[in-house]
C-alpha cells in the first residue's frame, strides 16, 4: 500500500472540512493510505483582517514548518492566505522543495460550473473581498454574469468558536437576503463556511453552491490517478 502525506494550513478549524473530504475520497477511490498533517494557526486567527505582507510572512513560516515535518504536498486551505500568496507560491515551492496547492486555484479551473448562473454572491473575509479575486475570475469567465461580494467576517468567528446558534442565525439572514435579491449562485470564499456547508444547503436548496474545499480535495485526488481503484470521482 502506498502512502500519501499532505500538509494542510488554515487560520483555524475551517480547513478540517477539506481534510475530511481528502480522507473520505482517498479511502473510497484509491489504494493509498493518506496521512493528514493539519496545522491550525489559531495563534494568529483571524487572517481576514491582516495585511498582504503579514499573510505572506505567516504562510511562508507555516509552509516551512510543514515541509520540515516531511510533507511534500502542502495545501493552503485558507482562502485569505491563498490569495495573499498567489505571487510567491512558485518561489516557495522551489525554496522548500514542496508542491503547494492554494485552495483558490480550483475556481480558476472550474469557473465553468457557473455557466448557467445569472447572479452570483461571493461571501468571504474582509481581505478576500477587498482583493476582488473571485469576482474577477467569475467575470472573466462569464462576462454577462452579475457578481456581488459580501464580507461575513463575523460568521468566521462564530464557526471557529463553535457558536452554532449564532452561525445559524447569520446563515438564515443571508438566505433571506439572497432569495430577496434573486441570487442563483453562491461561492463559499472561506473554508470556515465550508465547515458548515450542510447549514448553507439547508437554507439555500435552490441555489448552486461552490465549495472550494470539496473541489480542491477532488483536484488533489485526481493528481494521484495511479493509485485509483475507482474511476468514478
Amino acid at each position: 500500500m502506498c502512502t500519501v502525506q499532505i500538509g494542510i494550513i488554515d487560520s483555524g478549524q475551517g480547513g478540517k472540512s477539506f481534510s475530511a473530504h481528502i480522507e473520505r475520497m482517498f479511502r473510497k477511490h484509491t489504494k493509498c493510505e493518506v496521512i493528514i498533517d493539519y496545522f491550525a494557526d489559531t495563534e494568529n486567527f483571524p487572517y481576514g483582517n491582516k495585511s498582504k505582507k503579514e499573510l505572506e510572512l505567516l504562510t511562508e513560516r507555516n509552509i516551512c514548518y510543514l515541509a520540515e515535518r516531511g510533507n511534500t504536498h502542502i495545501v493552503i486551505a485558507c482562502n485569505t492566505a491563498s490569495i495573499a500568496t498567489t505571487e510567491v507560491v512558485s518561489r516557495l515551492e522551489k525554496k522548500y522543495k514542496v508542491s503547494i496547492t492554494p485552495i483558490t486555484k480550483v475556481l480558476n479551473i472550474q469557473r465553468h460550473s457557473f455557466s448557467t448562473s445569472k447572479k452570483v454572491l461571493v461571501i468571504a473575509t474582509d481581505f478576500t473581498i477587498r482583493s476582488r479575486y473571485y469576482k474577477h475570475l467569475l467575470k472573466v469567465a462569464h462576462d454577462k454574469i452579475t457578481v456581488r461580494q459580501l464580507s461575513l467576517q463575523q460568521l468566521v468567528r462564530y464557526v471557529e468558536e463553535d457558536a452554532i446558534h449564532m452561525a445559524k442565525k447569520e446563515v438564515s439572514l443571508l438566505a433571506h437576503f439572497m432569495h430577496g435579491e434573486g441570487f442563483d449562485g453562491l461561492v463559499l470564499g472561506c473554508t470556515h463556511y465550508s465547515y458548515i456547508y450542510d447549514m448553507f444547503k439547508e437554507w439555500l436548496r435552490d441555489i448552486h453552491i461552490f465549495d472550494p474545499s470539496y473541489e480542491t480535495a477532488r483536484h488533489i485526488l485526481l493528481q494521484h490517478r495511479c493509485a485509483f481503484v475507482s474511476t468514478s470521482v
